[in-house]
């Protein structure tokens, strides 16, 4: 009698082995692709020196009025790089030229590469008129932060 009960007990555990095994199959099976981009963010490279940053003017605090953006885009496409439901920032440290062209010294913050990576391209892209101090032209430096939350109804890029 113990070795049929002992058997049963040995069938019994199988059985639910083999259950827990092929929920957790199709548990895995059942997620989807990530809706994330599947390249992996580049490196960073700064176009703006150590000497080119410390010569800049820092705006804050200065009274040199923020320029105006004349071409460029003004938020990064976080399609495929921001999940529903999911908030990430991204921080850098720029440098408008004389020129009023953005430079791009540091990442400061940044808690979704992808994002960080496209909020770059975005800054590189831009175009503002000259900063100006007592009518010449001048480079001020400054930080940008871009923050995203993703949800179903609204994306918003602040």
């Amino acid at each position: 009698m113990k070795r049929q009960l002992a058997w049963s007990q040995r069938v019994v555990r199988a059985i639910v082995a083999g259950l827990v095994v092929t929920a957790a199959s199709v548990g895995c099976a059942a997620r989807g692709t990530p809706d994330r981009d599947v390249v992996p963010p580049q490196v960073f490279v700064p176009d703006v020196t150590e000497s080119e940053w410390d010569a800049a003017i820092p705006s804050k605090g200065s009274s040199i009025a923020q320029p105006r953006l004349l071409r460029g885009k003004t938020a990064p496409d976080v399609r495929g790089v921001v999940r529903v439901g999911e908030t990430a920032t991204a921080t850098v440290a720029i440098v408008i030229r004389a020129d009023g062209s953005v430079g791009v010294f540091k990442v400061l913050v940044s808690t979704n590469p992808r994002l960080t990576e496209r909020a770059i391209e975005v800054l590189r892209s831009q175009k503002y008129e000259s900063p100006l101090l007592n009518g010449g032209a001048v480079s001020i430096r400054d930080d940008m932060s871009f923050t995203v939350t993703v949800s179903r109804e609204v994306m918003r890029v602040n």
